[in-house]
């Protein structure tokens, strides 16, 4: 029952509560009843290992290890997950995100980030952008599909040269056009 599971939670840290609402518990901060807001609160939860976590923060690290299930929502904060016996869902920018041990399927949004993912029993599914991205030891068919287009047009117009004599590069002109198309899929 829910109330069973809140008396085995231990929250360690200052300005920390744990409620009930419903069937969720939540771990929040008085932080908003403070007239400064630059300092840091730090939480330590140590949850049963057959629960499913939901952790939603920002501009922190957050560290999951040894449960059920995980879905991570952190923005501007570090991600490290180790050894869930489930599956996992991140969502993060800007820092990066490390996975390790996931038991069933694994899936990361990360802009901005280095995404590292290993040993994941499950299938993969990353979206990403600028940042490197590094999969290894997963027991899934990996797929994927990346189509990139890119075409530009560029006119550059001298219309004067200081310090050059006579009139010999006025109204010389430059046009260029590039297009680089890719597309790409790979299944092993």
């Amino acid at each position: 029952s829910p109330l069973s599971i809140l008396s085995g939670i231990r929250c360690r840290g200052s300005h920390g509560f744990v409620t009930r609402t419903g069937d969720r518990i939540i771990i929040s901060t008085n932080r908003e009843e403070f007239k400064k807001r630059y300092f840091e609160t730090s939480f330590t939860l140590v949850v049963p290992r057959n629960l499913d976590v939901v952790i939603e923060n920002s501009y922190g690290t957050v560290k999951a290890a040894g449960i059920r299930s995980c879905e991570i929502v952190n923005p501007h904060g570090e991600v490290a997950v180790t050894d869930v016996e489930g599956g996992l869902i991140v969502k993060n920018s800007y820092e990066d995100v490390d996975i390790e041990g996931i038991g069933a399927s694994c899936r990361v949004s990360a802009k901005h980030s280095d995404v590292s993912v290993r040993s994941v029993g499950g299938e993969v599914w990353v979206e990403h952008g600028y940042g490197k991205v590094i999969v290894e030891n997963t027991s899934a068919d990996k797929k994927s599909n990346t189509t990139t287009n890119r075409s530009s047009d560029n006119n550059v117009a001298v219309t004067n040269v200081a310090g050059l004599p006579g009139k010999g590069f006025m109204g010389a002109g430059l046009a260029a056009t590039s297009d680089l198309q890719f597309s790409g899929d790979g299944q092993t």
